[in-house]
């Protein structure tokens, strides 16, 4: 018999949430199976663990469905009995939160099961992918297809969800460097357990079809990003074409008072070279003492300045790199690189140029007696590793920065590693934005350093090109988990940090879990959640995540 409306609302209000989600658990498990749904505490630890360390958020039980019918029926069960939903694509989102929800008394949603490429258009370089399939899934599904595009790459490795990390408005460090701008069509499970695809899409989604990612009237999918409105069950990426030539280059910045000057002219690079200089960095000293060796002092305590500017010394760095790449015709980036050296030459101390086969056999040239540049050979990983990147290929041997201060040749863990669950990680990431123009941005790298000493707390500054207005800054906060001052003392540093940036005009760019309770305007904020009431009107979707 189907209740009445008002009869529903009645008996949902005195029934106990206990009572509602033993319910909804046995409605799941007979959907799902006994499997797919995680209530042993022991199994629930990786989903309440993270970086943060933050208190654990209580999370009644997991749900592992494996497909876009499973997922719908979920949200309706949900919705039945009130038991909000937090969906994850794979819950590698380190230094963010992870897989752990907002608020207690939550159900996660884990979608890594649903990891499928659905479809793959060769000749436009189109891929629809489910939020479970991985950057390293791409990369063994192109080369499998012999295809002539190249996989979406993340830092931080390749078992994170390619999908994720475009809702999120991550970067990569190839041709899409705004992984955002690469998403052409999405399928999303709604509040109330419907469907939204975008416009041009149909109910069998499709690469092929998402050559134009407008569609006609309103654009919507982008609503689907940085919000709690839906679960997104797949979506279709725009991926780069592989290089036909590419090259990698370090231009090591005189000193600090050249600074401004050598952004401000980065970013004429980058407006005149366009898509030739797809993705570029600019490190200091510190981050590239984190690429290139083990912590080199007690771990305990930040580095001396003065023993900083020995090993700088020693290993030929100066405070301030550039590391970038260049693709197109083997004549065209012969052209950008002479473009670059006249850019460069007056703020720079030398630029060198490595393609593959100059990568491969540096070190026979660096062995030789009294090479001249020599000391460049501690930098041939991180080159390698900013070579394959660049180029669609995530290397699985690397340097962990997340584990910079506590890892050491003995004990170092080669392959992909879960932070979350290695108690020596503590790691808060600080995302801002910046107007590329070097006065601001120097303006606070100048009281950034100081104040990230004055926590305890490494300052890794690197910038990347978001595009040439803009540049962001994705600042690893490196900490003792199990130390609780240390940890106070880096969110302490990261909340000084933030409030530093806008002091300089830089925006937040990405939140952790822990500080979703900073709002943005009310005229913004009202729109959004006049949103969230129309597309999740009972409010079960990711409660208290950004809206």
């Amino acid at each position: 018999m189907i209740l009445p409306t008002w009869r529903k609302v009645v008996q949902f209000l005195v029934t106990p949430m206990d009572e509602r989600i033993k319910h909804a658990l046995s409605a799941w498990r007979e959907l799902i199976g006994e499997k797919s749904v995680i209530t042993e505490a022991i199994d629930l630890v990786p989903y309440t663990s993270n970086t943060l360390r933050s208190d654990p958020t209580h999370v009644v039980a997991v749900l592992r469905p494996a497909s876009r019918d499973a997922v719908q029926k979920i949200v309706r069960i949900a919705r039945q009995y009130g038991v909000g939903l937090y969906p994850i694509s794979r819950g590698n989102n380190w230094g963010y939160g992870s897989a752990s929800p907002i608020r207690d008394s939550c159900v996660v949603v884990d979608l890594s099961g649903m990891n499928a490429v659905r479809s793959f258009d060769p000749e436009l370089g189109l891929i629809t992918v489910e939020p479970g399939t991985t950057t390293g899934d791409i990369q063994t599904y192109l080369t499998e297809h012999n295809a002539s595009f190249i996989a979406p790459t993340i830092a931080i490795g390749r078992d994170c969800s390619v999908i994720g990390n475009l809702l999120e408005r991550g970067h990569s460090v190839g041709p899409y460097v705004d992984r955002s701008a690469s998403l052409m069509g999405i399928e999303v499970v709604l509040g109330d357990g419907s469907m939204y695809r975008s416009a041009i899409q149909t109910e069998a989604m499709q690469a092929s079809r998402s050559f134009f990612k407008w569609g006609v009237g309103p654009y919507i999918d982008g609503l689907f990003s940085q919000s709690n409105f839906g679960i997104v069950t797949s979506a279709t990426v725009a991926l780069a074409p592989k290089p036909v030539y590419a090259e990698v280059f370090i231009a090591r910045i005189k000193n600090i008072s050249t600074l401004v000057p050598a952004i401000d002219r980065v970013r004429q690079a980058l407006q005149t070279l366009g898509s030739t200089l797809p993705t570029l960095r600019i490190l200091n000293s510190r981050h590239m003492l984190a690429r290139t060796m083990f912590y080199p002092g007690d771990s305990r305590t930040t580095l001396h300045c003065d023993h900083v500017a020995a090993l700088l010394e020693k290993h030929g760095h100066t405070s301030w790199t550039i590391l970038g790449s260049l693709q197109g015709e083997y004549g065209v980036v012969r052209a950008a690189k002479d473009s670059l050296r006249i850019l460069l030459r007056p703020v720079t101390t030398e630029l060198l140029f490595f393609d593959e086969h100059r990568l491969l056999g540096a070190n026979r040239i660096f062995l030789r007696p009294f090479f001249p540049l020599k000391k460049i050979q501690i930098m041939l990983p991180m080159l390698r590793s900013f070579y394959a990147s660049s180029t669609g290929i995530t290397l699985r041997s690397r340097r962990h920065i997340p584990l910079w201060r506590v890892e050491t040749p003995q004990n170092i863990v080669p392959g992909e590693m879960d932070y979350d669950l290695d108690t020596r990680c503590g790691l808060l990431f600080l995302s801002i934005v910046f107007p590329f123009r070097g006065p601001e941005v120097v303006a606070f790298v100048a009281t950034a350093e100081a104040r990230c000493i004055e926590y305890g707390v490494e300052p890794l500054i690197s910038f990347f090109n978001f595009s040439d207005r803009c540049l962001g800054l994705n600042m690893p906060l490196l900490f003792d988990r199990q130390n609780e001052h240390a940890t106070k003392n880096a969110r302490d540093c990261r909340t000084a940090l933030f409030a530093l940036a806008e002091r300089y005009g830089a925006f937040i760019q990405r939140r952790a879990i822990d500080t979703m309770d900073k709002h943005s305007a009310d005229e913004f904020e009202n729109v959004a959640r006049t949103i969230k009431r129309t597309l999740d009107p009972d409010g079960i979707i990711s409660p208290g995540r950004y809206i």
